[in-house]
């Protein structure tokens, strides 16, 4: 590309007026006139334009020109709205990426081609019923082909005889880490004991900075419109350390950070925030005691507490703070917090009793920090340690729409509070960013999780990604992720939607290495131990409705290795070697009592251990460098005959 930098403005003004031009054409369109080919080429056109502003972008910085910062702004603006003309103009369901290049690459997951087991077997099986029996031979292989349908588990590599049989490695087999750094070793070759717990539908979920606490704020109750928030103790013993409470709001829990030095939760919906100890309080040493109430005024955005003792709420062109150890508690007696009482008629919740809601105003903020972006509203964000900046995210909501002057739609920044501005805006997302994840091993380091199935990361120091990490194969959105560095290696964890699984991913190779399996359910968060190499993914199961009921189930079929292991197991009692086959034949057994969901991601033969969540879970991935391999969750409760209808 060819472009005379001192006219880089009329560039993106060509670009846009492109844009608009699509946009207008399809308005002006009679059905008549109807072009297909030209419909489908618009995507094309819109990710070639797109593209260009990547590369406007990066050969500025290399020549380093005086005028930069203010072409990143502009660049930010056409970003936001090529992403904006794409959606609006229905041109394409998940945008494709445009911000890689050769020094940035794209990753791809091989095993991943955005088409489920069980949709291939609706579409196999309905193209069957019209073109008859003949059909079967003929089109199998091709579509299996379009499909992540692999062969059975018992002929994919296992690196080590400790490896899970809930985890799928990617071929050829990488190159390990060595014996000096144990941790790593044990998370590459997938050594880790599996733990499954039921939840309510989870919202979020935080792990405390001393990795003493995790917490998951959710909805629970009748068709889910009561909040629930259940916290684990990590230091106690796995029987005792799950605690559930509902607290007070008048809404679904969406929102959730901890305090570390104060042992508190701090848990929110759409218009206030309550805090809870995890200290053991009392004679009975009972846990989960209400200690403040916050009125945020209206303002519903992400929590976070400051170093300098504040616990902070972003809203629509506001940051809320307020200074907790000046805050009003509600003592012993629970007493009232703020002037008046909340309006329990202003909610969603089936109440049996008025007291289901507590009903403190709460504290106003002690300060409202003013953001110059008045129109900006943050939708996640997270402390970036070594600056004090925040690096936030920006939702579509944000003056994104088309003829808009903002910048900051689909995309994210850091922001320094003191001064309420945006430092640097980070650009090439396709989607609105739904989380970021920072790591201590890593100063300048980060990833972005987005809505257009894409993860990315990036360096503080750069405007651009340096690596994409295709998740969801264009085909889904993508919600959850975590960078971390164990033993000092980066590597990330992405949670699949609707690919259902949990992927490792190596960042110095830029590739997948394994998949892990969530038992036929959506990730919604991810979380990282570090003090005890333990992954955290809390998870939705589609299959199941607001009243508690499964959908959409077949009895499974059983492949016969699986078979084999079973009754291996059974006759030496979980002790010795599984017997493994090399027949990957799957078959229904009238004698078996386990069922499958007709549109699971992943065949019963994916993975080396039958298991469907058939509920929404907390995962506990342990890696040791010894672990348990008895220790596999037991498929959850599901039938065959429940209502047939779409969610």
């Amino acid at each position: 590309m060819t472009v005379n930098f001192d006219n880089w403005r009329k560039w993106l003004n060509s670009w846009k007026g492109q844009l608009t031009a699509l946009q207008k054409r399809e308005g002006d369109e009679d059905e008549d006139e109807y072009d297909e080919e030209e419909e489908e080429r618009k995507p094309e056109k819109v990710v070639r334009l797109l593209k260009r502003s990547c590369e406007l972008l990066r050969r500025a910085e290399a020549l380093n020109r005086s005028d930069f910062k203010e072409m990143v702004d502009a660049v930010a603006e056409f970003q936001a709205f090529g992403v904006t003309a794409a959606y609006e103009g229905h041109w394409c369901q998940f945008l494709p990426s445009y911000a890689h290049s050769s020094a940035s690459p794209l990753v791809n997951d091989g095993n991943n081609r955005g088409l489920g087991s069980g949709t291939l077997g609706m579409v196999f099986n309905f193209m069957t019923s019209i073109m008859g029996p003949g059909f079967a031979d003929e089109a199998s292989s091709s579509l299996s082909r379009m499909a992540a349908t692999l062969g059975p588990w018992d002929q994919s590599p296992h690196p080590h005889a400790k490896t899970t049989p809930l985890s799928r490695f990617r071929e050829p087999l990488l190159n390990f880490p060595t014996r000096d750094v144990p941790t790593a070793q044990n998370i590459y070759q997938a050594r880790c004991e599996v733990v499954c717990d039921s939840i309510c539908s989870s919202a979020t979920m935080a792990i405390s900075s001393d990795n003493s606490c995790l917490a998951i704020a959710s909805a629970g109750g009748y068709k889910d419109r009561d909040p629930r928030l259940h916290f684990y103790i990590l230091d106690e013993d796995d029987e005792e350390n799950c605690h559930i409470i509902t607290p007070g709001l008048l809404s679904i829990a969406n929102r959730v950070t901890l305090d570390a030095g104060r042992k508190l939760i701090f848990v929110a919906d759409n218009d206030r925030v309550k805090s809870y100890s995890w200290e053991k309080k009392g004679r009975k040493g009972l846990r989960g005691t209400p200690v403040h109430t916050l009125n945020s005024t209206g303002e519903r955005g992400p929590l976070a507490v400051h170093p300098a003792n504040r616990i902070l709420r972003a809203g629509k062109g506001t940051v809320l703070a307020w200074n907790i150890d000046e805050l009003e508690t509600h003592g012993p007696q629970n007493k009232r917090i703020g002037a008046g009482k909340v309006d329990v008629s202003n909610t969603w919740r089936d109440l049996d009793d008025d007291d289901d809601v507590e009903p403190s105003t709460g504290s106003l903020p002690h300060t409202t920090i003013k953001l110059a972006e008045l129109d900006l509203r943050i939708d996640d964000w997270e402390l970036h340690k070594p600056s004090g900046q925040f690096l936030y995210a920006a939702g579509a909501g944000n003056g994104s729409s088309l003829g808009s002057n903002s910048g900051h739609g689909f995309g994210c920044g850091s922001i320094d509070l003191e001064q309420g501005i945006t430092v640097t805006r980070y650009l090439g997302h396709g989607g609105s960013v739904a989380h970021i994840s920072t790591s201590d091993g890593d100063p300048n380091m980060f990833a972005t999780i987005a809505g257009d199935g894409y993860a990315r990361l990036f360096d503080v120091r750069k405007h651009l990604p340096v690596v994409t990490f295709n998740v969801e194969a264009e085909s889904s959105t993508c919600h959850a992720g975590i960078l971390t560095h164990p033993d000092g290696i980066p590597m990330l964890f992405t949670g699949g939607n609707k690919s259902e699984q949990v992927i490792m991913w190596d960042i110095r190779s830029r590739q997948a290495v394994y998949d892990l399996s969530t038992g036929n359910t959506s990730v919604s968060s991810v979380a990282w131990d570090s003090s005890r190499s333990t992954l955290f993914a809390a998870t939705q199961c589609m299959s199941v409705d607001r009243f508690g009921g499964t959908h959409f189930y077949r009895r499974a079929r059983i492949p016969k290795f699986l078979r084999k292991r079973d009754q291996t197991r059974k006759t030496e009692g979980n002790d010795g070697d599984v017997d493994m086959g090399d027949d990957g034949d799957e078959e229904e057994d009238d004698d078996d009592d386990r069922n499958w969901p007709e549109r699971a991601f992943h065949s019963e033969s994916h993975y080396g251990h039958l298991f469907d969540a058939a509920d929404h879970s907390l995962f506990h991935y342990k890696f040791k460098d010894d672990p348990d391999s008895d220790i596999l969750p037991a498929s959850g409760w599901s039938s065959t005959g429940g209502f047939d209808y779409l969610w």
